[in-house]
């Protein structure tokens, strides 16, 4: 229950927004007895009741390219539990209490539209009633809605209606969804009915003996409209035959308790949710205040006028960025989330497949914690985290070419269970999966199949997040502290393996480079024997360096060559200091740690070097 609990907490938190419109906000919070809906025709009608004009309506946005484009235009509208949850085979029977589909408004479809005519005017004779719905109800009554609509073009019978009102002492409609007396009115109407009610239950969620809920909402992720978290009609299977005798000893929610735990929900995830593969997670504060997202870096991205995260300040940016969020926070504030998936698109069953509550303190330590551990040195933005749907595309993503560009995809399935089990570790602060770590270093052992021109850079990308993986696996399962500075005298087999595999790439690219008339654009051999070099590295690195010698040392200067030669030694004395055997052997995944240390420090002298000649020329 502790789900429900913190939802209604939150909606309870939250009810000054009830029914308000937002542009900080995607959807409407719902009030109690209301769902949202998407609606295509508006009728404006008089205050008696009189036909004004009937218009398709729409929400118009500007998208990503700045383009005008239109959607479904979504409104809140009161339903009955029945109605809120109807499907295909009982829609007919069910109507919503004042907006719906044209199917239930015109007097051709006989019994839609008696069910329709006798629920507006339950509610009209109530003591709750406005004059809003009594003009509906008016114009409703006289049948008129098929000959009205008549002019205008593409109407479904399927197309949900929704109502305008135009009053003598105002120039434009009233749009009735927006109206709050309309709202009180219902909200007050429900209530009363729910009262009314002889058949008392006790609460699950809020501890109290009141009238409890037959049906529950659906739809609270909008791409699963028919799941739902809570079933009402699984009496012929085995939902809780052979443990209960019946479903209300299993559950049972009362009727306001569960309107608003599902409205709440429903907001959100609409707000602040975000899917990955089949699954949906959501984290947010019952006071309504501001939280991450557990799914990217804390690290922020570099712009030109921050402080560009290093290997020496990473720490201090981190911990002053985690610093300023918490100072909007208070000690009494928490932070929930929750994941969501359904089995089948079309499911009728919604699962919670992780739930937790913690203080949101404890909750950015956490995400400072993994940061801290899995930082790396991007090529672009400094020192930072990868976001772990990077981190699983690493892992598991198929490259794929679309439009000359090279992309990485990962199936849908494996990104939901890959993506679950790496926040668990962030949130959890459980240790770095073992299998991850092992699939990205398998990939990154063939990198000359990765493009790293300027259109993508998914060499580079693939590297950084692998390095950043396993600095993150060495952290978790061995206490290993591994620093992003090349360190020449580490004694580490694979690591200077790693460094060997980088100086010899970068004499082979030095040596294309230094032929002007030279278009060379095919892989050096380092890196096109790199997979035979991490399963036999003293072998591989034999062949590498005698075709270099033979074939591209002559290209290079002589002074290049030296500093080459002597880079080499180097690194052979340190590996040379290896136990007997042990060189020969399989490389562990610390070598493209190292191959990446050395390889920005080439780079990094190269160009230090260029800028150097450049002053003494000018």
């Amino acid at each position: 229950m502790g789900l429900f609990q913190k939802a209604v907490e939150t909606y309870n938190r939250m009810e000054g927004l009830a029914g308000a419109e937002s542009e900080e906000r995607k959807a409407v919070l719902a009030p109690v007895g209301f769902i949202t809906t998407g609606v295509k025709i508006a009728i404006t009608l008089t205050e008696n009741g009189e036909f004004v004009k009937a218009e398709h309506i729409a929400d118009i946005f500007t998208d990503n390219k700045g383009k005008t484009q239109k959607r479904e235009k979504k409104i809140i509208i009161p339903a009955t539990e029945k109605s809120a949850g109807r499907t295909s085979s009982s829609a007919k029977f069910t109507p919503h209490p004042l907006c719906d589909k044209l199917m239930f408004i015109c007097p051709e479809y006989k019994e839609s539209y008696a069910a329709y005519l006798s629920q507006l005017e339950e509610w009209c004779n109530s003591e709750y009633a406005c004059s809003e719905i009594e003009a509906i109800l008016e114009y409703v009554k006289k049948g008129t809605v098929r000959a009205d609509l008549s002019s205008l073009g593409g109407v479904k019978d399927d197309d949900f209606v929704c109502w305008r009102v135009l009053s003598d002492n105002s120039a434009q409609p009233e749009e009735v969804w927006k109206n709050q007396t309309v709202i009180n009115s219902y909200i007050n109407y429900c209530q009363s009915k729910a009262d009314a009610s002889s058949e008392k239950a006790l609460c699950y969620v809020s501890g109290e003996f009141v009238t409890s809920a037959q049906q529950h909402l659906k739809g609270v992720v909008s791409y699963l409209p028919s799941a739902k978290l809570i079933s009402a009609n699984d009496k012929e299977n085995f939902t809780y035959r052979g443990r209960f005798t019946d479903d209300a000893e299993a559950l049972t929610m009362g009727f306001i308790s569960s309107q608003k735990a599902h409205n709440a929900l429903k907001w959100i995830v609409s707000n602040d949710g975000f899917s990955f593969g089949s699954r949906l997670i959501v984290c947010w504060n019952p006071k309504g205040k501001k939280t991450l997202n557990p799914t990217v870096s804390l690290f922020p991205k570099f712009s030109g006028t921050e402080e560009t995260p290093t290997p020496t300040n990473y720490r201090d940016i981190l911990a002053k960025t985690v610093l300023g969020y918490k100072k909007r926070l208070d000690l009494t504030d928490e932070t929930v989330t929750a994941i969501f998936d359904a089995s089948m698109p079309n499911s009728g069953r919604l699962a919670v497949c992780y739930y937790s509550e913690m203080a949101a303190y404890d909750f950015l330590e956490r995400l400072r914690f993994w940061d801290e551990t899995a930082a790396w040195i991007h090529p672009v933005y400094g020192v930072t985290s990868p976001a772990l749907k990077n981190i699983v595309d690493a892992a598991y993503g198929v490259l794929r070419k679309e439009n000359e560009t090279q992309k990485t995809e990962t199936d849908e399935k494996v990104l939901s269970e890959a993506m679950q089990r790496l926040l668990l570790c962030r949130l959890e602060r459980s240790p770095f999966p073992a299998d991850i770590m092992r699939c990205a270093v398998q990939k990154c052992s063939s990198l000359q199949l990765y493009d790293n021109d300027g259109k993508s850079k998914n060499r580079d990308e693939q590297l950084f997040t692998t390095c950043a993986i396993i600095k993150k696996y060495r952290y978790d399962r061995f206490k290993e502290e591994w620093i992003m500075a090349l360190e020449p005298e580490k004694k580490n087999r694979s690591y200077q393996f790693g460094r060997l595999l980088a100086v010899l790439e970068k004499a082979e690219r030095d040596a294309f480079d230094s032929d002007d008339d030279s278009d060379e654009k095919r892989e050096p051999n380092a890196m096109r024997m790199q997979m035979l070099f991490v399963k036999r590295p003293m072998y591989a690195a034999k062949l590498i360096i005698e075709q270099l010698k033979n074939a591209y040392y002559p290209r290079l200067k002589p002074g290049t060559r030296n500093r080459y030669d002597k880079l080499i030694g180097e690194i052979m004395l340190v590996i040379s200091g290896c136990p007997e055997g042990e060189t020969g052997k399989p490389l562990g995944e610390e070598y493209l740690m190292g191959y990446y240390l050395q390889k920005n420090a080439l780079y990094t002298k190269k160009n230090n070097d260029n800028k150097e000649s450049e002053e003494k020329e000018s």
